[in-house]
């Protein structure tokens, strides 16, 4: 087993990003933390990634988005979504893999730009049942 570190980390404003796209956030958040990195680690170093995400509406709903925003083709890039826990779930799957000796080094992204659209929010509350629905679903009475 390998212990994991993070060797690097990187963070983008929050707010209205109005004048940014989808993929001018995934690119800038992408590139920080290896920008800010002093350990001598580079983008070609990066094994694998993962990509926390619940932005469905936009083009960054697969891996490619990160791809064509790092440049890292080649790379098996693992998308993850877990509502809430999104960012942990991706950053404990990446966590894994280094640990089980799978990757060196690895990337792990979040994203998620909900201020140019509904139709992300429209989706996900077509598909959530109301909540007497989960509540018979999960104590039947």
């Amino acid at each position: 087993m390998t212990d994991p570190h993070v060797v690097g980390a990187g963070i983008i404003d929050f707010g209205e990003l109005y004048e940014q796209s989808f993929d001018d956030l995934l690119e800038s958040v992408s590139l920080s933390p290896i920008e800010g990195v002093d350990k001598g680690v580079d983008p070609g170093d990066i094994n694998a990634a993962w990509y926390g995400t619940i932005d469905i509406a936009s083009e960054g709903a697969s891996g490619s988005a990160v791809a064509h925003a790092t440049g890292l083709f080649e790379r098996p890039i693992t998308r993850i979504e877990n509502v809430c826990a999104t960012g942990s779930d991706a950053f404990r799957n990446a966590v894994q893999a280094v640990k089980a000796g799978d990757v060196e080094v690895a990337l792990v992204i979040g994203t998620e730009k909900m201020t140019d659209s509904t139709e992300g929010v429209m989706w996900l509350t077509r598909f959530l049942p109301p909540l007497e629905g989960w509540a018979s679903a999960l104590l039947p009475l």
